[in-house]
């Protein structure tokens, strides 16, 4: 599986975000009104955002691009020698294609290449991608009720 990653310029990555956050949170809300519905994913969204802006300041986003399609996208900082991986979304259409195991690797790869010596993330104790982070040997360095902070060192 061949993937690349496509540098968002910055005034693009809200809408970019938001783009691949909506649906999500559309099926969340997907048993209220439609109206409802949609404005409460739109404002879910925006919040998503805002909040990423603000707590990683040198935030980029990549559009995840397979067969010069747009499959979804990751969201990375690099701080000192560590680069977070704050998000990384896979469009509903395209799970389960090896995608975001691709898209992790390379990731990995960009850390080596900026001479990071960490990668680091946090998911959801119930996503199932914390099995693909297990499976990249990546360890729980902390635990919150809802959520696993995991990394990998990489020397």
């Amino acid at each position: 599986m061949v993937v690349s990653f496509k540098l968002v310029e910055p005034k693009q990555s809200p809408s970019c975000i938001e783009q691949n956050w909506l649906p999500y949170f559309e099926q969340q809300f997907s048993a209220m009104p439609i109206q409802v519905a949609s404005q409460l994913s739109a404002l879910q969204v925006k919040a998503k955002v805002r909040d990423y802006f603000n707590r990683w300041p040198n935030l980029n986003t990549y559009t995840i691009i397979r067969q010069g399609e747009s499959t979804g996208c990751i969201l990375i900082a690099a701080e000192n020698d560590v680069l977070h991986i704050i998000d990384l979304i896979v469009l509903t259409q395209f799970q389960n294609q090896g995608i975001a195991k691709s898209t992790l690797e390379q990731a990995i790869a960009l850390a080596s290449e900026r001479q990071c010596s960490t990668v680091q993330l946090s998911v959801a104790k119930e996503n199932h991608a914390v099995n693909l982070y297990r499976a990249f040997e990546f360890d729980v360095i902390d635990e919150s009720v809802s959520h696993l902070s995991m990394e990998l060192k990489l020397t």
